[in-house]
């Protein structure tokens, strides 16, 4: 490889003259690199006090004879230059002989893999579905050594042995910042933390990714805000979530194919900046997206940066710097007193490029999927149990004297985003129970009177948009002076209520595509639920014996239609029916009512058909059926000499073996899960350098 000296460092002559093709931003803001295409070279630049200044203490670096192109390049605030194809990398320092960096040891191949710096200069390097950190232990070190390493993995295993084949099927895409790593999945996006490598939340996309090798992943942060851009060969969005709220509070379709993001924020304001990287003779677009308010159009923003025929390349949203080319020679606009909400509202009258897409992935019904079981929010629901009122108190609160003339009082509770509300609709016959039971209450003889045991009811459930009412769903739910009751927004916008002594709990969803709300979750625990059934990974389900004391306690009696309805939303999701599948079906033979038996002819015909339609994604569906197929003999056998005359068994060909072993499951399901493992780490590293 050979270094060519430019004498003088001339800015006007960087690259040889030749057009920038790539722009890099250490993390600071302070250091930049350009790569030139055309001249096969790459230079380093030092941002200060307002210019861009060709750095005098680095040659320009010329590429290695065997390289064509470069398909990724980053710099770190030590000047360290990462860069990358499709199948190779290089790693230099910026100098005067610019020192090449080895990886020890190499990564074991390098196949579509992502490169990045970490702020204190760790390199990241995710390829063949692993996450390798390597860690320079001084300044003037010639290597990288390998500090730890992780391996992404379905949480289904395979007995083919095919895993990556599988893998690349459920992750579509990665992105790794500086203390995060996003997983994209056909239909979700994953967040880890880059540190303790646990799971943090997951996030409905509103869109299916399909792609692996060719998809394009990008994930930015701001304070409560996350915006997901996506694209491959069918896609082409951008998604943005508030943090720890599940479904997307915007949808944005792109047309340019070849789109940037950055977040800018002004006065608690967020703004999204998406810009194309314009081909020769291409115009660029540059759109400012405001992110809170759910009425506001997009707006052109290209005068801000067009007007000397610049050409966006990079924003640092800390530095409120613009990098990019004029002429194509690289360049920058210091935008520190730009004011992005100044500009926004006064091109509030422009005209309108493009809509939002609706909230909660309206325009995607083909891909909605149930979180509320899927994707458990354990924190919220566990803290239901910390918190409650009896409904003496509930009651009192909101039967003011505004109420004093009615006996129906309603409570608002807003969704996340403030666009939906649920409201809760209580019945009373009359007022003066409310004194009564005041009356008892301080002489303690609050049970001498059975007949004002009953309050009133939970008489609807309802939706509200900003603008108007949605859908409404009875729900009749009597409650007594010992009725306890809590309510929680979950992070999918469902509503959970506790009722009852903590007895009872039940999430309720709205359903945006066919404007109705149901129910989607119900459990009962004679001897009172506790934060410990909330503890693990799927939600507890109602056990036979519980059942059957619903059967015969006339006041529980009113919650069979709540079951009812909870179990039939399981079976319809295949999701939630693999997870939750086998305790549901086994709790169903053990009971004795024909409302609730009769679901298991339901559960049988969906895991059969199931598996005829796609037998080798399906198959763990049949793990339903075969775990209670003991009891179902002994209780229907008609169902056993069902099974044998219609169901075959599919064996995999390089493995006739049917196992059940955690190591080697013959069943399996298409799953969008992923999980992330450790397989090395160096203790000899200091971790505080």
């Amino acid at each position: 490889m050979a270094n060519t000296i430019l004498n003088p460092r001339d800015p006007h002559n960087a690259h040889d003259g030749k057009q920038v093709s790539l722009v890099s931003l250490s993390l600071n803001g302070k250091y930049a690199v350009t790569y030139s295409e055309d001249d096969k070279s790459i230079e380093g630049w030092i941002v200060e006090n307002s210019e861009l200044i060709l750095d005098h203490e680095a040659n320009v670096y010329k590429l290695p004879k065997e390289w064509t192109y470069i398909y990724e390049i980053k710099v770190n605030d030590s000047k360290i230059v990462c860069y990358s194809s499709y199948d190779n990398i290089e790693i230099f320092q910026m100098s005067t002989e610019h020192q090449q960096i080895e990886l020890n040891p190499p990564p074991e191949s390098l196949v579509e893999y992502k490169i990045n710096f970490k702020k204190e200069g760790n390199l990241v390097i995710f390829n063949n579905d692993k996450i390798s950190i390597y860690h320079s232990k001084h300044d003037m070190s010639n290597e990288l050594s390998l500090m730890s390493s992780y391996e992404l993995s379905s949480c289904n295993k395979l007995i083919t042995g095919k895993l990556i084949d599988y893998i690349k099927k459920v992750i579509n895409g990665v992105f790794i910042d500086d203390d995060n790593i996003w997983v994209i999945s056909p239909h979700y996006l994953f967040h880890w933390d880059l540190e303790t490598f646990q799971l943090k939340f997951s996030y409905s996309l509103g869109f299916t990714a399909k792609y692996y090798e060719h998809g394009k992943l990008t994930v930015l942060t701001k304070g409560n805000s996350i915006a997901v851009k996506y694209m491959d060969y069918e896609i082409n969005e951008i998604a943005i979530f508030l943090k720890d709220v599940h479904f997307p509070i915007r949808n944005i379709q792109l047309k340019d194919t070849d789109t940037k993001i950055e977040f800018c924020e002004v006065q608690n304001n967020d703004y999204l900046l998406a810009f194309n990287l314009p081909r020769k003779d291409e115009k660029q677009n540059i759109i400012l997206y405001n992110i809170t308010d759910i009425n506001a159009q997009p707006k052109d923003a290209s005068m801000i940066f067009n007007e000397n025929k610049f050409i966006l390349y990079e924003y640092n949203s800390e530095s409120k710097k613009a990098f990019g080319l004029v002429d194509g020679k690289f360049s920058y606009i210091n935008l520190l007193d730009l004011n992005w909400h100044e500009f926004f509202e006064s091109h509030k009258e422009d005209d309108d490029l493009v809509g939002w897409n609706d909230y909660l992935c309206q325009t995607f019904k083909k891909y909605y999927y149930n979180d509320t079981l899927a994707f458990p929010d354990m924190e919220n629901i566990r803290s239901l149990l910390s918190e409650s009122k009896n409904m003496k108190e509930v009651v009192r609160s909101l039967f003011s004297h505004e109420y004093e003339n009615k006996n129906i009082a309603t409570k608002d509770i807003n969704f996340n985003n403030q666009k939906y509300k649920w409201r809760i609709e209580l019945k009373i016959d009359k007022l003066d129970k409310l004194d009564k039971l005041d009356e008892l209450d301080k002489l303690d003889k609050l049970d001498e009177l059975d007949e004002l045991d009953e309050l009133g009811k939970l008489d609807k459930l309802s939706v509200y948009s900003d603008k108007e009412f949605l859908c409404s769903k009875d729900l009749g739910i009597k409650f007594t002076k010992f009725t306890r009751l809590n309510w929680k927004i979950l992070n999918n916008n469902a509503l959970a209520l506790r009722l009852d002594y903590n007895g009872f709990i039940i999430i309720y969803e709205y359903d945006i595509h066919n404007k109705c709300i149901k129910t989607q979750y119900f459990v009962y625990k004679r001897k009172m639920l506790n934060i410990k059934d909330f503890s693990g990974p799927i939600l507890p389900m109602i056990i036979a014996t519980e059942i059957a004391d619903l059967d015969t306690n006339i006041n529980r009696k009113q919650y069979f239609t709540v079951l009812s309805e909870s179990i039939i939303s399981i079976i319809e999701d295949e999701r939630c029916l693999a997870k939750y599948g086998p305790t549901l079906l086994s709790n169903l033979i053990k009971s004795t009512d024909s409302e609730l038996t009769c679901h298991i002819e339901d559960i049988y015909n969906k895991c059969i058909n199931l598996v005829k339609e796609n037998p080798k994604r399906n198959m763990k569906f049949l793990n339903i059926i075969i775990s209670s197929m003991n009891d179902l003999y002994k209780k229907y056998p008609d169902y056993i000499i069902k099974f044998n005359s219609e169901m075959f068994m599919i064996l995999d060909p390089s493995d006739e073996r049917v196992h059940s072993d955690g190591d080697h499951s013959h069943f399996y399901t298409l799953s969008d899960e992923v999980e992330i493992r450790k397989i090395y780490e160096d203790t000899t590293i200091n971790y505080s350098n």
